[in-house]
């Protein structure tokens, strides 16, 4: 008896500390796995798992860009499940919220530079997430803003591009070259893989991208993006890495 009791005090306190955000980690970290286990794997539990942790933060902190990032990437997931749905009120209602929250979280970065690569970082992976599954008229303000926003981080980045992890490296070079492809821009597309493959070489996106290369004719109906999972950064290592107390 003591034993079980011992062993839903310590599961207790673990979910506490799991659900409170430590001062050391940014909300990024914080919640993008488990939104993206709805963007990409469908899992609604764990999504909404990371809406509410999501919530916290914003609430205490509006004026982060990164917290209105995610709340705007969050919306246009909505709205490509609206669309899915055949539900067009709900979806034009998210989608204009989606709108609304990437233009508060842009001002906010302008203001804010140490959170202009995560709104860059952030909006360009939920449009490339989501944007085949947009209604066709919107798909390409999408990869328009998939280029537009993986362009201006890399460029912020450019100095140290070459050592980030691949992770990182491979989800703006991959983004781009989808970007163009989807933007008819074929021979951009082509090139921007061939530097993908190159520059990541046994890699996922290496494969993926050699697979774009060898049949071109496959690109329209497949993705190099979102094709590894990033060991940096992620959240059960971060915890694990700091103080309980």
């Amino acid at each position: 008896m003591r034993t079980a009791l011992g062993v839903l005090i310590a599961a207790g306190t673990a979910l506490t500390f799991a659900q409170e955000m430590p001062n050391k980690i940014r909300v990024s970290t914080w919640v993008r796995e488990d939104l993206f286990a709805g963007y990409m794997d469908g899992d609604m539990a764990r999504y909404a798992q990371g809406v509410k942790k999501l919530e916290a933060f914003v609430a205490k902190n509006p004026n982060a860009p990164d917290g209105v990032g995610w709340q705007a990437a969050n919306a246009l997931f909505e709205a490509a499940r609206a669309n899915e749905a055949g539900d067009r009120a709900g979806f034009d209602k998210h989608y204009a919220k989606a709108q609304e929250l990437f233009a508060s979280a842009a001002t906010l970065a302008a203001q804010d530079p140490g959170g202009r690569s995560a709104v860059f970082a952030i909006t360009g992976g939920s449009h490339t997430s989501v944007g085949d599954r947009l209604p066709e008229p919107y798909r390409r303000a999408a990869w328009v803003k998939v280029r537009e926003s993986y362009t201006a981080l890399r460029e912020m980045q450019m100095p140290a591009f070459d050592k980030y992890p691949p992770h990182f490296r491979g989800e703006v070079l991959a983004g781009l070259a989808q970007a163009a492809q989807r933007l008819g821009e074929a021979e951009k597309a082509t090139k921007l893989t061939q530097e993908l493959v190159e520059a990541l070489p046994s890699t996922p996106y290496a494969v993926f991208g050699k697979r774009w290369l060898d049949k071109p004719e496959t690109m329209a109906k497949t993705k190099i993006t979102c094709v590894s999972c990033h060991d940096p950064g992620r959240l059960e290592p971060t915890l694990a890495r700091l103080p309980r107390n």
